[in-house]
């Protein structure tokens, strides 16, 4: 049974795969082809409708968490050294 399927070219060509290959790759360089081309087309086509979607000119930042709220290098030593007598007790 294992013998008598061809393995390699010879089943592509006995089973018509040279034209469905050609084919899936001409679907792939297609596709990537629109893909290119409207990447290279965005930039003018974003300057064209500036004027419906004009540019933020202040764009909004995210607010500052205060540093009085963040903890301090030494608090957080003097935690770990707590932590680590009462758990060896």
């Amino acid at each position: 049974m294992i013998g008598e399927n061809p393995i390699g070219l010879q089943n592509i060509a006995a089973y018509d795969g040279w034209a469905i290959a050609v084919t899936g790759i001409l679907i792939v360089f297609a596709a990537l082809l629109l893909i290119s081309v409207f990447i290279a087309i965005l930039p003018r086509t974003l300057a064209k409708l500036e004027f419906v979607l004009p540019q933020d000119s202040h764009p909004q930042t995210l607010p500052q968490e205060p540093s009085s709220v963040a903890p301090d290098s030494h608090g957080l030593v003097a935690i770990a050294a707590a932590l680590r007598r009462r758990t060896e007790k």
